[in-house]
């Protein structure tokens, strides 16, 4: 079926604890982000590119931050 035993097996367990209601396609987002970064910090970084147009590298000396989370940002 072009599917791995393990997504079978939780499609299966789905089904017997759900009915066919357990098979309808789910979101892959995430429920909750516990790590994600502080709102304000997320404000801070769109601000500086938005006003002085500066990169990921640059915005993340200014605020002491990685560029790889400036970047996701």
């Amino acid at each position: 079926m072009g599917i791995s035993r393990a997504t079978a097996y939780k499609w299966l367990a789905r089904y017997r604890d759900e009915g066919v209601a357990g098979l309808v396609d789910r979101s892959s987002r995430p429920h909750h982000s516990p790590l994600r970064t502080d709102p304000q910090v997320e404000a801070q970084v769109v601000a500086l590119r938005r006003d002085r147009r500066l990169g990921p590298a640059r915005i993340a000396a200014v605020l002491d931050l990685n560029p790889s989370t400036v970047h996701r940002v």
